[in-house]
C-alpha cells in the first residue's frame, strides 16, 4: 500500500476510534434552542424549566430524577449573567467554598474558548444535606458581558451525564442579533 494511503487510513481510523470513544455530538443532543440571548444545544429529552431570577437565562433539566442511598435529584443545568470581566479562578473557588462548605475540588479550573468567549471550567463535589452532588461551572466573557454555566447531578450518576453536558456546553454561544 504507498504510503500516503497508508496514513489516510491511519487517521480515518483513528477518526472512527476517537469519535466511537466519546460518541459523536448528534447521539446526544437537540436542536438549538435560543434564549435571552444566547443558544446552546440540550442534552437529549432535557427540559427548559423555568428561570425565576432575572439573571437566569436559562434553566434545563434532565427528564427523570436519579435516586441513589443519599436521596433522589433530578440533574440540572442553569446559565446566569455573570462578571464582564476575565474571570478569576481563586475567586470563584472562593465563593464555592463559602457558598457549599465541604465543597471538594475535582475539577481543577482550566482556561478554555467556547464559540469566541473565553473563560474557565471548574468542578468538584459538595453536600446538601444528606445528597451527595457533583458540579461543574464554566465562566465565560466575550469582555462586554460574562456567562455562567453550572451543571449539577447527583455524584453516583455523573458519569451518565457528563459526555452528553461537555457536548451540549460546547455548542453555548451568543445569539445573531
Amino acid at each position: 500500500m504507498p504510503s500516503c494511503h497508508f496514513l489516510l487510513f491511519a487517521v480515518m481510523a483513528m477518526l472512527i476510534m476517537e469519535s466511537a470513544a466519546r460518541g459523536g455530538a448528534e447521539d446526544v443532543l437537540d436542536k438549538a434552542v435560543a434564549k435571552s440571548g444566547i443558544t446552546i444545544q440540550l442534552p437529549r429529552a432535557w427540559v427548559l424549566g423555568e428561570t425565576r431570577n432575572v439573571r437566569t437565562l436559562l434553566v434545563a433539566q434532565a427528564p427523570l430524577k436519579d435516586k441513589d442511598d443519599t436521596g433522589e435529584f433530578g440533574a440540572a443545568m442553569t446559565i446566569s449573567t455573570g462578571a464582564a470581566t476575565k474571570p478569576d479562578a481563586k475567586a470563584i473557588l472562593n465563593t464555592l467554598k463559602h457558598d457549599y462548605p465541604h465543597f471538594k475540588m475535582l475539577d481543577e479550573p482550566q482556561e478554555m474558548q467556547i464559540n469566541g468567549l473565553t473563560g474557565i471550567m471548574l468542578g468538584g463535589s459538595f453536600q446538601a444535606g444528606a445528597l451527595k452532588l457533583r458540579m461543574r461551572q464554566y465562566v465565560l466573557t466575550d469582555g462586554k458581558a460574562g456567562y455562567v454555566v453550572t451543571v449539577i447531578g447527583l455524584e453516583s450518576a455523573w458519569e451518565k451525564y457528563e459526555k452528553a453536558l461537555e457536548a451540549s456546553v460546547a455548542t453555548f454561544g451568543l445569539a445573531e442579533k
